[in-house]
């Protein structure tokens, strides 16, 4: 990877300015909030200390590509699954169709299955969810500022559309474990079936490698974040329906 010219390190320099401070921002409005919803966040933190690991690890993986830190090994991983690894026409076809999983038209999709189905709260908390984890998706993008790996990496493969926006984390990985986690949470599905859904989104993140739209951190970002949002969402969907309510 060439080295960073002036103007890309200033960008850099921006790029963590702008993540530190809306880190502070949300830490300061986490302290502002009226209590009751200050104890709703510790309770669920201390309740998923897993969670908040994942939290810490998807913030420290944004510092890390900011100072570009590691990206290297995040190259030759992300070579490998979209340029070395074993492919075919039949796998790309299967590639583009697998990383709908994490389409948000999926997710809409499936928002109104539920509600056909008469499950209209549960419809709400998801697409609730999804929508929510979107905005913190492009709100990390922008903060970020990853450029895609077709801008930098060379001789690498773009299998369908070229993906467009920042890089950094995965949307469709993080969408696909969200929906993977709020499944399993809120049926009490089966130790087997919530193996497959979150099988399924590893598959999802791993397409977005190897159709050429992420790096590794990236999908490695997005399964952090959209597995904590399945666990938040039904908390924040509360929290919002008693404002409103």
């Amino acid at each position: 990877m060439p080295s960073l010219t002036p103007v890309q390190e200033k960008a850099q320099v921006r790029h963590l300015h702008r993540f530190v401070i809306t880190l502070i921002l949300g830490i300061f409005a986490t302290i502002l909030a009226p209590g009751y919803i200050r104890a709703t966040i510790w309770a669920h933190i201390v309740q998923h200390k897993v969670l908040a690991a994942f939290f810490f690890l998807f913030v420290i993986l944004a510092l890390t590509v900011i100072w570009s830190f590691g990206s290297k090994l995040d190259d030759l991983v992300f070579l490998f699954l979209n340029k070395h690894a074993p492919r075919s026409k039949l796998i790309d076809d299967l590639m583009v169709i697998f990383t709908q999983i994490g389409n948000g038209l999926t997710a809409f999709l499936l928002a109104g299955l539920f509600f056909l189905l008469r499950q209209r709260i549960f419809a709400f908390q998801f697409l609730f969810g999804t929508v929510t984890l979107w905005l913190v998706v492009e709100l990390a993008k922008l903060l970020v500022g990853r450029k895609r790996p077709y801008f930098v990496v060379d001789a690498m493969r773009i299998v369908g559309s070229k993906a467009i926006g920042f890089s950094f984390p995965s949307g469709h990985t993080s969408q696909a474990f969200f929906m993977a986690t709020i499944f399993a949470q809120s049926f009490h599905l089966p130790w087997l079936l919530v193996l497959v859904l979150y099988l399924l989104a590893m598959v999802t993140g791993i397409t977005r490698i190897y159709l050429g739209a992420h790096y590794p951190r990236d999908v490695i970002a997005g399964a952090f974040l959209g597995t904590i949002w399945g666990f938040f969402a039904s908390v924040l969907y509360g929290i919002v329906a008693t404002w409103f309510g």
